[in-house]
Parts: C-alpha cells; structure tokens; sequence
C-alpha cells in the first residue's frame, strides 16, 4: 500500500509538472515577440577599431581611430574618436547613436574635447546613411555638419564630410576618406 501511494504522489507532482511546464509554454506563445531594435542597422559600426588616414601637406599623416561599441543595455552605440599623429594619440569625440522614440529617428549626441556639444540626425537607405549635426560652441555660436556615409563591405566604409557656419550659407566640402575595420576583439 506504501508503495502504491508513493507512486500516486510521484505521478500526481510528474503530472503537475508537466502541466505548469505547458502552461509556461502557451503563456510565453501568448506573449508579442520583442519589438525590433531601430539602433539594429547601425550595429555592423560595433567592434573591432576603424582606421582612417588623412595625408598632410607637410609632416606624418594624421591617423583617425574610431572606436564603436554596443552599449550594456543594447539600446545606444557608443563610440570614441581619437587622433593619432607623430606617436601621439589625441581623444577628440566622445558619443552616441540612440533611437529617440519622440522624434522617431536615428540621433547622435557627442562632445568634444573642448567640451562643444553635437546633436545630429540620421537618415539611413541601405548601405548609405546621411548625418546632420548642429555643434554647439562654448560661447553659445554654433556651426553645422553633414556628413555621408556609404558602406564598402563588412569593415570599410566611404565617409564624406561638409560643414556650414550659417544654416543659410551653403555646405562646403571638408573631408573624404575610407575607414577599414581592423580586428574585431
């Protein structure tokens, strides 16, 4: 008689089991899939270190390293912009690209080294992506960028920079060049 009550019990908490394991099961069915992520199409900027070169007139080229990183709540890229010449490497930028769901586009926010702060929008089509920034100086006057990017491949990418002092004056070239993506960690 043991022995056939400890069976019951045994089936009856196997039963039970199963039962609270399917009902798990149907509750997470029941649940919407995450809603995607906007920041996903800038994702392939995370990892490793993009490089670019840009020749001077006179002495070393001057060597740009940018570093993009996922940030620990998956909901911002970070990146960092530093300056490599003559064996010095200098911090320039420090920022981030976010979905600002107000506005319902792609931003960046950046400050620089003397502390003037950027806010920019992106506008992404396919393998292209077009950047407006207003950069806030420390005296209160400001000037405007705009920059174009086009994906080459998986690790490099053409970017094409202009700028502006006045909304109303018209966009003056500033700089081209091609980043390549070295190792990612």
């Amino acid at each position: 008689m043991e022995r056939r009550l400890r069976l019951s019990v045994l089936r009856a908490l196997w039963m039970l089991a199963v039962s609270c394991s399917l009902a798990a099961g149907v509750a997470a069915a029941q649940q919407p899939p995450p809603a995607p992520n906007p920041l996903d199409q800038l994702g392939w900027l995370a990892g490793g270190t993009w490089t670019a070169e840009e020749p001077a007139s006179n002495g070393p080229p001057l060597t740009v390293r940018l570093h993009c990183r996922w940030a620990p709540t998956n909901k911002a890229i970070l990146f960092d912009v530093n300056f490599f010449s003559a064996g010095r490497e200098t911090p320039q930028y420090d920022g981030m690209y976010v979905w600002h769901p107000g506005k319902g586009k792609l931003v960046l926010w950046q400050v620089n080294r003397k502390g003037e702060v950027a806010e920019g929008e992106l506008t992404l089509n396919g393998r292209e992506m077009d950047q407006t920034v207003h950069v806030s100086h420390l005296d209160g006057t400001a000037h405007f960028l705009k920059a174009h990017y086009t994906r080459l491949g998986d690790d490099s990418f053409r970017f094409k920079a202009f700028f502006r002092v006045s909304e109303s004056d018209p966009w003056q070239e500033a700089l081209e060049l091609v980043y390549t993506r070295g190792p990612k960690p």
